[in-house]
């Protein structure tokens, strides 16, 4: 028998450790398909951040962890695209300005894996300059945003820093 997937937060621990999924894989290799900008929008605690760590799976090209699932079935080449994962959750942010140090710092960090130095300091600038080394590098670029809302949620009892996020 499966386990729950409690307190599990990747695609691959799922897998790995043997939990139910139910299997939406399906429906992402359609949005796949479908190339474009999605916004994915659930209620709190409803696997949004699952959901994430599979696209991130998927683009990672990891095909053996999807054996048996509807991927597997479907006519997908398994390109291996850079993935660039931002977990807002996992960044600080109790101040408008160390949440960009910290997206700065996360955007170098990303770059240093993939071998190379971010030269632009301004957030936007760095930003951009991280997707198009990596698109020169590798080609498509995934970007994957989870918990976007968190550093607005953490602080809405402070409507201006609220605003201010």
């Amino acid at each position: 028998m499966k386990h729950l997937p409690i307190g599990f937060q990747t695609f691959k621990d799922l897998i790995t450790e043997n939990c139910t999924y139910v299997d939406k894989t399906d429906i992402l290799y359609n949005l796949i398909k479908n190339k474009g900008y999605y916004f994915l929008s659930r209620p709190r605690r409803f696997g949004k951040s699952v959901t994430c760590s599979t696209l991130a799976t998927i683009f990672s090209g990891e095909k053996k962890l999807f054996e048996g699932l509807a991927i597997s079935k479907a006519n997908y080449a398994w390109p291996v695209r850079p993935v660039v994962r931002l977990d807002l959750n996992e960044i600080d942010h109790d101040t408008p300005e160390e949440l960009k140090e910290a997206l700065k710092s996360k955007f170098d960090d990303i770059a240093q894996a993939h071998g190379f130095s971010l030269t632009k300091q301004l957030l936007k600038a760095k930003f951009t300059e991280l997707i198009t080394t990596l698109a020169a590098k590798h080609g498509s670029v995934v970007v994957i945003i989870d918990e976007y809302d968190k550093p607005i949620l953490d602080h809405l009892k402070d409507q201006t820093k609220a605003q201010a996020m």
